[in-house]
């Protein structure tokens, strides 16, 4: 192999890897989009592959900022983006009444949704809501009220 094909041959290389790792980081990207698109009302994220920015669009087209959500959809952006965005993290989530700002549709699908993440390691919540665990996770909710205490 001449000195020439040696170069690019690692150039080529180098090339496949760095497309590799844009992929991966793009599909953390749509699938954190997907699962906030579940929880968002009358608006999407959509990925701008020209900008390769997420934006935040109303169903009518208008473009919508981040501030302009409700204090409920900050929320699930917020905890999404720290359970999909971030790289090599482990996380160990403990939520004191997640059904706040959050509607009976949201509840019913939120912790499912942070124990699916594979970054999730542990999840804790305590609620007055009989929703937040009205889905598979009901057989692991226990009710402190029937608890015994020793």
């Amino acid at each position: 192999m001449e000195e020439n094909e040696k170069y690019i041959a690692h150039y080529v290389t180098y090339l496949s890897e760095v497309g590799l790792n844009i992929a991966r980081l793009e599909g953390s990207i749509r699938e954190f989009a997907r699962i906030c698109n579940g929880y968002l009302y009358g608006k999407k994220f959509f990925l701008d592959n020209k900008g390769y920015k997420l934006v935040i669009k109303r169903d009518s087209g208008r473009d919508v900022d981040l501030e302009q959500l409700s204090s409920g959809e900050k929320q699930i952006v917020s905890l999404f983006s720290h359970l999909l965005l971030e790289d090599g993290v482990d996380n160990y989530v403990i939520i004191d009444e997640p059904e706040l700002s959050l509607s009976v549709d949201w509840q019913q699908n939120f912790l499912e949704d942070i124990s699916a993440m594979p970054s999730c390691k542990l999840i804790f919540a305590v609620t007055h809501s009989p929703f937040i665990y009205e889905n598979s996770l009901d057989d692991y909710a226990i009710d402190l009220l029937e608890c015994e205490v020793r």
